[in-house]
């Protein structure tokens, strides 16, 4: 076994046991590349998000894998650490993929999250499919919230229409 792996075996471990400062100081006698974006991604899994960035200038692991560590995360469907990875300065593309996989599955506070860091809005018909997949997936109040941020006139009947199938006797007037 060579030293590298050696060291990579050491960090894995500590990460295992969720001690990442001593992971991190393993990490620096020489673990692989591989291994110190794996202890990357586990601190922003562990929630240490402010602290990756210098995770990653200890580790002299440049930026733009950022990019690959918010496609891992938009793989496995984890979108709220896409988004903390994605706040550590990921690349316009990556953004608006995470807006759209937001908007293709009805998570309305995660795409206004990433609204906010982008000072971006949505168009008429990102609001509209947004809507439409809240509709399908029978959140009724986040979609009737999105009403305001520009729906078509056809969306805004079709939620009308799903009040009324759910069974709703009143309904707001938009």
């Amino acid at each position: 076994m060579s030293k590298t792996e050696e060291i990579d075996s050491l960090v894995k471990a500590y990460i295992e046991r969720n001690n990442l400062d001593q992971a991190l100081r393993k990490a620096k006698l020489g673990a692989s590349k591989e291994m110190k974006i794996f202890l990357t991604m586990a601190y922003i899994n562990a929630g240490q998000v402010e602290e990756v960035k210098s995770v990653m200038k200890i580790l002299n692991i440049p930026l733009k894998e950022i990019d690959s560590m918010v496609d891992f995360y938009r793989s496995k469907g984890w979108i709220g650490a896409a988004i903390d990875a994605a706040k550590l300065g990921t690349s316009e593309d990556r953004y608006e993929l995470l807006i759209k996989d937001c908007i293709r599955n009805g998570w309305v506070p995660e795409v206004l999250e990433v609204l906010k860091m982008r000072k971006r809005k949505l168009s008429t018909q990102e609001v509209d499919a947004l809507i439409k997949a809240c509709i399908n997936k029978g959140f009724l109040l986040d979609a009737q919230k999105l009403v305001y941020l520009g729906a078509s006139k056809e969306v805004i009947d079709s939620l009308r229409k799903a009040y009324i199938e759910a069974g709703y006797e009143s309904i707001l007037c938009f």
